[in-house]
């Protein structure tokens, strides 16, 4: 990962599909998963519920370097997190918006404004087959400006369809994840006809309300428009309110209000413009969704 686009990144998929469903609902945050969904019963040793590193948990003298290796452990699923949190928060939206979730053979997501982040951790959603035991193929349609793997050659921008590798249990299974890109603006994208409608749009921190809003707002009010069930996550509690008060004014009918997502990553990073000092945010920190017109939320 680093050599390639000078980042260093932590994955920490399940090492076998799940062959019961475990509604993420059900799941109390980080600490409850990896007990209950990832069987990783070792994190009792060292991490109480909320996750903050806790050595004395074992009750027993650690052997030399034991400390250590916990502590490199803990530090290890935190920063796993960070890319962890795209498909827990995803497959969470899933549940609250799809009834016949656990039923589908097949998932379409877009995800919009796509960035080198999502461009590079596509391999991390395949999290969602190991979560899903249903669930045989995951399309990914990635749109934005700087989508990386568009064909520009290729008329209306459209890239090839990219079959992505899957673990070999799941390719043993016959399951199979793609993955097609358009570089563009998503209002755009929805006049081609390569578009379908897809299960649900993903926002990860469009920062719609802070910069490039006219941009923006073609692809909002067709979002809207189309009863399309939409996923938004952003860095804090003001920019989630920002954005919903656009929604409010076309009516849109909130499928979930704007509060904590207890899928975040639980990396911190320091607000710079936070009027209390040391004030942290987190990837994908709070969310929200909606889905057509009406009032209130569900």
């Amino acid at each position: 990962m680093y050599e390639k686009h000078g980042t260093a990144q932590a994955r920490i998929p399940l090492e076998t599909s799940r062959s019961t469903y475990i509604p993420l609902s059900s799941v109390s945050g980080w600490y409850d998963y990896h007990v209950r969904v990832a069987n990783r019963p070792l994190i009792r040793r060292f991490a109480r519920p909320d996750f903050t590193l806790d050595l004395t948990l074992s009750g027993q003298t650690l052997e030399p370097g034991g400390a250590e290796n916990l502590t490199a452990f803990w530090t290890f699923l935190r920063f796993g997190s960070e890319t962890s949190t795209m498909p827990l928060t995803v497959l969470s939206a899933l549940e609250r918006g799809l009834p016949n979730l656990t039923s589908k053979d097949r998932l379409v997501i877009h995800v919009l404004g796509t960035s080198m982040r999502e461009y590079s951790n596509m391999m991390v959603f395949e999290e969602i087959f190991h979560l899903l035991p249903t669930l045989n193929h995951l399309q990914l349609v990635l749109v934005g400006p700087k989508s990386p793997s568009a064909n520009l050659e290729k008329p209306e921008g459209i890239g090839e369809p990219i079959a992505l590798d899957c673990c070999p249990a799941c390719t043993s299974r016959g399951r199979g994840r793609s993955m097609t890109s358009y570089r563009g603006v998503y209002h755009e994208y929805a006049k081609t006809s390569q578009y379908h409608p897809p299960d649900l749009a993903v926002l990860f921190h469009s920062g719609r309300s802070q910069a490039e809003e006219a941009s923006w707002a073609p692809t909002t009010r067709l979002l809207v428009a189309s009863n399309i069930l939409t996923l938004c996550t952003t860095y804090t509690e003001i920019e989630a309110a920002e954005e919903v008060d656009e929604l409010c004014r076309l009516q849109a009918h909130m499928v979930l209000q704007p509060e904590i997502n207890k899928w975040h990553s639980l990396v911190p990073y320091p607000d710079m413009g936070a009027d209390v000092e040391h004030v942290p945010y987190y990837l994908n920190y709070y969310w929200y969704m909606f889905g057509g017109r009406g009032n209130g939320a569900s």
